[in-house]
């Protein structure tokens, strides 16, 4: 399978309608390409589109694309826009498919269904599908890849890779649930575990609730008999309970009157002592009805009184203020003139001030002028030392800088001619060369290892075969030996726990047994001789009980050995035959190496018959070459650049004096940090005392104005109120005061007269129906009988009436529980059986995968995953290492390489560098890709970052392998990174520019 063509039009921040081809053009001319740009600019993005378009899903958003999913992640749909579409061209076994995908906004900016359509392009540009739902299942039947397998094989990302090798058993063994996406095995195994609880807790649920005793036939006629015989005498002791009860009311009514005709007398006398005592406030209370109409006058003069004082006060205060504004007016006038070292007039302030201000940005300007034109030369001058010193340079900016770069190019020019090599075009000839022998040399190598390993493992693998075989058949014969065990067992636990029964039944004979007499015959049974009398029961049921006890720990036991050597076995002949599979496949595999070596010794005119270390040596001597070529290869690149950083020094200095000079005369008339910010604060700080003088000016007139209206109105208001009192009998406004209550306070006394008035007609009321109710009662009462006697006899029949009422309900309750017992028994057996037959499902079954984790089912897989992975990357670690193998070490928890430079001893892999492990873990993520992948063709590859890590030495050789990968597979391979070496020594890019808007644009650079 391989991408063709990626079309996009507003995804994520790339904005517009974007096109890249990868079959035509600078893409299809170079086949290796990397992808580079700033964070954010949309490198994964490209990823996105491809993944959109032929499954609905991208990687960053762990569900299938939805409306919803757009609107609340936020993502897909470019910000401010109102469509776009994803769109990839891809081939497969020679045809070409189009798979597209769109959604757009409708008028009111909702989203409509996006629409994803399927086209045999070969065939016509044929429609297979434009169902949304069935696009992604067709694209993967054609690929021959899932969603998550695709992912796996084409985007690459390293960073799991590095994890995956440092990580310890469980840790890895979650990495590569996360990686291949079967996380499945751990969710099963901790379901079977699940299971097993529950099935375990049901069956011991169900024998906790059938522990019941059910009453025998004789209990059920005696508790009849009782309920019939009490029934009646409840029934009589509740109606004569119920007229006594009448006769008590009678009483207690009577007595209830007497004592309410009492209260009210008493009520009455202390009704007449409050009527004299309100006489004095019935006074008051009309005067304040007579003067209260003069109240709102009254309330307007002292209101007024209060606002000519609050007036007179603020006056004074203005005055005050206005004061103290022009003295410090006059003060900040003179500080300003400090600050700009002239006299400032009151008239001429703000002139003075923006004069003094153009005069110094004029400076300000001019020195942030040199001074960007210095710091602008300074980072070219930077920019350049980095890329030398990048390129192995290692030049320090100090007094002797121009000594060291004219040492620099004479060293240049010396090995150039040592080398007898003066161009950068003669340098890449003869790498070319070298890098053409040095690839096939490092496979050789690295085949002939894996040569050697191969046999080890395949001499191991075939010994453990032998051995599982071995106790296979040992453990068979167990088998049979337990199950012939079991036969015999059964029937002797059968047969104790019959006895025991037996004796049960004997023992609940108790009762008849007490009756029993010498000489006389037994009513069950007739016998004269009774032995029970002298050998008792209970010791025989204990003996038999233990017996039985035993037997059933005998058989559980057996039970459970015959399950485990079951399970074993089981597990054996998985292991032997997946084992035997494995050795077939390692056989294969160690031939097509050993071919391999042959054609490689042929291509590179090799002796076979010489040792790994002599090929060593020979692979070690290109190394060194191309090494030498590729330092010799950055120098020269680097000679125009050390002289034109000798010029640039120059300039510095120069530019370093003349804004010294400038700094100085700014200084000198202005120090601060931003004079408009400075000159701005004085003149609003101007503009603000002239405004605080004006408004302080115009609020004295309109206070002195108002103090002199509201005491012309005081005045009139008294002198009309006091002419109105005068004609009432008052000579004073004072006195019109003392004659007016608080509102509250005359309330109050209305309330009271009326409340007052309310008493006297209650109680009339009261007195006459307490006096009908006492007649009533007295022609009803039994004088025969005393209200004491009668509470006694009726406390005495309620407690009777109770204990009869329990004890029928108690019988009743036992009957019904008893039936109730009688039908649960019969169902819950049942369910017993059915219970017990699942237990025995789930327990097998949780021997085999369960665990309350799941990691049982899950590290048997993940083993089983890993060490395919591990061939696959041992395959591809070939190409990119003589010195090591990867291997899964089963005593270890951790993984191991095999160093084949220290004698193929094992080797922690956190003790290899940086390079070493990044080479280990690009092996991985190829290995992944190619046990994802199968037997389907991947021909379009995508490696996300991970080469940060590496040396030159290290990064060169990443690059030729993917190169030679490249080349020998006809790959496409695309690498989004951020490093400077990789994106210079790969011409092909694709570069996502940022633009002012926020947005990113797509350039394809040759």
């Amino acid at each position: 399978m391989k991408i063709c063509q990626v079309k996009l039009k507003n995804i994520h921040s790339l904005k517009g309608e974007h096109t890249i081809d990868f079959t035509n053009g600078p893409l299809g001319e170079a086949g290796l390409f990397v992808i580079t740009g700033p964070t954010g600019a949309g490198k994964s993005t490209i990823l996105d589109v491809i993944t959109l378009a032929l499954f609905n899903r991208i990687p960053r958003i762990s569900s299938s694309i939805s409306k919803k999913v757009i609107e609340e992640e936020g993502v897909v749909l470019t910000k401010n826009t109102d469509d776009c579409y994803a769109e990839v061209e891809y081939l497969v076994n020679e045809n070409l498919y189009r798979s597209s995908w769109s959604i757009k906004k409708t008028r009111n900016n909702t989203l409509t269904e996006r629409l994803h359509i399927l086209t045999d392009v070969t065939n016509n540009n044929t429609i297979i599908s434009s169902s949304i739902s069935q696009v992604p299942k067709e694209n993967e039947g054609i690929i021959g890849l899932n969603y998550e397998q695709f992912v796996q094989s084409m985007i690459l990302a390293q960073g799991q890779f590095s994890k995956l090798l440092l990580a310890k058993r469980d840790e890895r063994n979650q990495l590569l649930e996360d990686i291949t996406g079967t996380s499945i095995y751990r969710t099963i195994g901790r379901a079977a575990f699940l299971k097993f609880k529950s099935a375990e807790n049901a069956v011991s649920d169900q024998k906790i609730r059938m522990e019941t005793v059910l009453l025998t036939t004789e209990e059920i006629e005696e508790i009849q008999i009782q309920i019939n015989v009490k029934s009646p005498i409840l029934k009589s002791q509740q109606i004569l309970k119920s007229e006594l009860e009448e006769k008590k009311n009678i009483k207690q009514l009577i007595q209830l009157n007497l004592k309410k005709q009492q209260d009210l007398k008493v009520d009455w006398d202390l009704l007449l002592i409050e009527k004299e005592q309100f006489k004095a406030v019935l006074i008051l209370l009309e005067e304040h009805t007579k003067y209260v109409v003069f109240k709102d006058q009254l309330i307007k003069i002292r209101q007024l009184e209060k606002e000519i004082s609050d007036a007179s006060k603020e006056l004074v205060e203005l005055t005050e203020f206005d004061q103290k504004l022009q003295n410090e007016q006059v003060d900040f006038i003179h500080k300003t003139g400090v600050f700009i070292s002239s006299v400032i007039t009151k008239d001429s302030y703000v002139s003075q001030i923006e004069n003094f201000r153009v005069e110094v940005q004029k400076l300000v300007d001019l020195e942030k002028e040199k001074s960007q034109q210095v710091s602008a030369e300074k980072r070219v001058f930077q920019d350049k030392i980095t890329q030398l010193n990048n390129n192995g340079f290692s030049l320090i900016e100090n007094d002797e800088f121009q000594l060291q770069v004219e040492q620099e190019l004479e060293q240049i020019e010396l090995q150039s001619n040592k080398l007898s090599i003066n161009s950068i075009e003669n340098i890449r000839l003869n790498q070319d060369q070298l890098l053409r022998l040095k690839i096939p040399a490092t496979s050789l190598i690295g085949n002939r290892k894996l040569f050697n390993e191969q046999q080890k493992s395949i001499e191991l693998l075939s010994n453990k075969v032998t051995q599982q075989s071995d106790l296979l058949k040992e453990n068979t014969i167990d088998f049979v030996k337990l199950s012939n065990e079991l036969t015999d067992l059964e029937p002797k636990l059968e047969e104790a726990i019959l006895k025991l029964n037996e004796s049960n039944k004997v023992k609940s004979l108790e009762a008849y047994r007490i009756d029993l007499k010498e000489d006389c015959p037994c009513p069950l049974c007739g016998a004269i001789d009774h032995p029970y009398l002298k050998n008792h029961q209970e010791v025989l049921i204990d003996v038999l009980q233990s017996q039985v006890d035993l037997l059933k720990k005998q058989f559980e036991e057996k039970k459970n050995e015959k399950l485990k050597v079951e399970v074993n076995n089981q597990n054996l002949t998985r292991s032997i035959e997946t084992d035997s599979l494995e050795l077939i496949q390692k056989t294969n595999d160690f031939k097509v190496v050993e071919l391999q070596i042959d054609q490689l010794c042929q291509e590179l005119n090799w002796n076979k018959q010489q040792s790994l270390e002599e090929w060593m040596v020979l692979s070690d001597s290109i190394d060194e070459e191309i090494k030498q070529l590729s330092n010799l290869d950055r120098k020269l690149a680097s000679q125009v650049t050390l002289k034109e950083l000798i010029l640039l020094k120059s300039e510095i200095d120069k530019l370093t004096i003349e804004l010294s000079e400038i700094q100085t005369k700014r200084v000198e008339k202005y120090s601060g940090v931003d004079i408009n910010l400075d000159t701005n604060k004085l003149i609003e700080k101007w503009n603000s005392y002239q405004t605080k003088i004006t408004i302080t000016k115009e609020s004295l007139e309109k206070n002195t104005h108002h103090l002199a209206v509201l005491k012309q109105n005081q005045e009139s208001i008294s002198e009309k109120l006091l002419s109105e009192i005068k004609i009432q009998g008052l000579n004073k406004i004072e006195e019109l005061e003392s004659k007016i209550l608080e509102e509250g306070t005359a309330n109050q006394y209305r309330e009271r007269l009326k409340a007052l008035s309310e008493k006297e007609v209650a109680l009339k009321t009261n007195s006459e129906l307490v006096e009908k109710e006492l007649n009533e009662a007295l022609l009803k009462n039994d004088e025969s009988i005393t209200l004491e006697e009668l509470v006694i006899q009726i406390q005495s029949l309620s407690d009777s009436v109770e204990i009869i009422k329990k004890e029928i309900w108690e019988l009743n309750k036992q009957l019904e529980i008893d039936q109730e017992n009688r039908v649960k028994q019969q169902e819950n057996q049942l369910i017993l059986d059915r219970l017990n037959k699942d237990l025995a499902l789930w327990s097998k079954m949780n021997l085999l995968i369960g665990d309350a984790q799941g990691k049982k089912f899950s590290n048997f897989v993940q083993d089983l995953t890993l060490k395919q992975l591990i061939e696959f990357g041992n395959k591809r670690l070939i190409a990119f290492s003589d010195r090591y193998l990867m291997e899964v070490d089963g005593e270890s928890d951790a993984l191991k390489v095999i160093d084949t430079y220290m004698g193929s001893t094992q080797r922690a892999v956190t003790s290899l560098s940086g390079g070493e492990t990044f080479k280990l873990s690009l092996a991985l993520a190829f290995g992944l890709s190619d046990l994802a992948a199968k037997n389907i063709n991947i021909e379009s590859l995508f490696i996300d970052e991970g080469f940060g890590t590496l040396d030159p030495e290290s990064l060169d050789q990443a690059i030729t392998i993917l190169e030679h990968m490249q080349n020998t597979s006809n790959k496409s391979i695309g690498i989004i990174s951020h490093v400077g070496e990789l994106k210079e020594r790969i011409g092909t890019k694709i570069k996502l520019n940022r633009t002012s808007a926020g947005y990113s644009s797509i350039e394809i650079e040759a």
